[in-house]
């Protein structure tokens, strides 16, 4: 599989999630604003920064769409000196050494908030409101030729992204 048809699929599951995060989103809060940030209906601009063996992509809070973006999501590939390093490598600092095989096909969320116990507002404890870290095998997957590729008609992505809206609502229950 080339860079570019990775790079595609990358964007196009973003763009099917958080399509499905604004579509399900109503049918559990009428305050979108009451959920962490990472699963609001806002603009957001995501970035790519690609490694030799996968990605590491975050995303950012745009709300009143300050990159005057006319998408809900907005992907940026960054194409830097990072491609000579692994996803790990990357992110030595902040994740625990060779939990990050570069022969495994991971993916990793962390999507940081806190909640203001007095507010009940949920406030972001970094500047971007998640981050995942995704493997070229992982992506590569998606392409299994006996199951098909699932995530071109979004249903991956879709079901991910209702599975994370369920998750966060049963543990608010």
């Amino acid at each position: 599989m080339t860079p570019e048809e990775r790079r595609e699929r990358l964007a196009n599951y973003w763009t099917y999630y958080y399509d499905e995060i604004r579509r399900q989103l109503p049918n559990y809060t009428t305050d979108p604003e009451s959920v962490p940030h990472a699963l609001r209906d806002h603009q957001r601009r995501i970035q790519a920064r690609e490694c030799k063996d996968g990605y590491v992509i975050v995303h950012f809070s745009d709300p009143e769409n300050v990159d005057s973006s006319d998408h809900p999501v907005r992907l940026e590939l960054l194409m830097t000196d990072h491609q000579n390093e692994t996803v790990g490598e990357l992110m030595d600092s902040e994740v625990p050494k060779d939990s990050l095989p570069s022969d495994a096909p991971f993916w990793v969320t962390h999507a940081p908030f806190i909640r203001n116990k007095t507010t009940g507002e949920y406030q972001l404890m970094a500047g971007w409101e998640r981050r995942d870290l995704i493997s070229n095998r992982r992506i590569e997957q998606w392409n299994n030729e006996e199951e098909q590729w699932r995530e071109q008609t979004g249903e991956e992505a879709t079901a991910q992204a209702g599975e994370d809206l369920r998750n966060f609502f049963n543990r608010q229950s």
